[in-house]
């Protein structure tokens, strides 16, 4: 991701929770969007649209690549579509 953002963004995961947390104080909730995150390192940051479009699909790549279900969702998920 360092490359994605020409180095501005050297320290991504304490930049990235940081900004999570700003954007929910922000908006007085515990659930925020991926989008208002990644307005808010826009916002601090100053960095253009493209350059946070592909910070951004860049983590949503990295994590469907790691992602794993857990069981207990999993088995609550084939129960759900099979009684559709």
């Amino acid at each position: 991701m360092l490359h994605i953002s020409n180095g501005v963004a050297e320290n991504f995961s304490r930049i990235r929770h940081v900004s999570e947390v700003e954007a929910r104080n922000e908006k007085d909730s515990k659930e925020v969007t991926l989008d208002e995150i990644y307005d808010k390192i826009k916002e601090f940051y100053k960095l253009d649209r493209e350059t946070i479009n592909n910070m951004k699909w860049a983590e949503v790549e990295y994590e469907t690549k790691i992602i794993k279900p857990r069981p207990a969702g999993k088995k609550l998920w084939d129960i759900a579509k099979k009684n559709r």
